[in-house]
């Protein structure tokens, strides 16, 4: 099935890494998310999911009255991920660290069919920076072969099901975070002082604009 899909999904990710995580505030998070997909998309995704103790069975998921329903009355304390997508045309995924220590981060992603949608990096950094302050991002275009989180490939396997490859240097720029360590230049980035410094030493012909506190740099435009 996936070999015959001839598009990209449009993936726009979020990094609050360490220390920022403090000031994530879990539930107006989840109302500015869903507002931003009726105003910028004009429709909300069809399955949610809450990962953690919230009467989900693992590899279900259910629509938008329960997916609130849940979470008002269980709190957002408990779950470490939350995800919602309508198949091959727009979601978001979100996952949480329990610690703000060196090298911890929460990831936020807003991901489309690009042939249908469309929208910018600074645009949902600037907007969702009030309750998910953000350290790093990135756009990718993604192959509907790959996860939007992850980007590592799925492959079906011999007896069915699938199975996920998974690439090794993973989020290894988060570790290196604090001294400048960036996964690579993408089309559209997000920098750190200190990323864009080591970037400019990697490519001195960089060029950058301020949002906010962090480096706007695009390339190939």
């Amino acid at each position: 099935m996936f070999s015959r899909l001839k598009f990209n999904l449009t993936a726009l990710k979020l990094y609050s890494i360490a220390e920022d995580q403090y000031e994530i505030d879990r539930s107006n998070l989840v109302d500015l998310v869903l507002e931003y997909f009726k105003n910028q998309f004009g429709e909300l995704p069809k399955e949610f999911v809450i990962h953690g103790p919230y009467g989900i069975s693992k590899g279900q998921s259910v629509g938008i009255k329960a997916f609130r329903n849940k979470l008002n009355s269980k709190g957002h304390e408990k779950y470490y991920a939350l995800s919602g997508d309508t198949e091959l045309r727009l979601g978001f995924e979100a996952s949480f660290s329990d610690s703000n220590e060196s090298g911890s981060f929460s990831e936020l992603i807003i991901w489309f069919n690009s042939q249908i949608f469309e929208d910018s990096l600074v645009n949902i950094a600037t907007l969702f920076n009030t309750c998910f302050p953000v350290s790093s991002g990135y756009q990718i275009d993604i192959d509907p072969n790959k996860f939007t989180v992850t980007e590592h490939k799925i492959t079906k396997g011999f007896f069915g099901g699938f199975s996920i490859h998974i690439s090794q240097e993973g989020e290894q720029w988060i570790q290196e975070f604090e001294q400048g360590g960036y996964k690579k230049v993408f089309s559209s980035n997000l920098f750190s002082q200190t990323q864009m410094e080591r970037a400019l030493k990697d490519n001195p012909r960089l060029k950058s604009k301020m949002i906010g506190h962090l480096h706007y740099v695009e390339v190939g435009a």
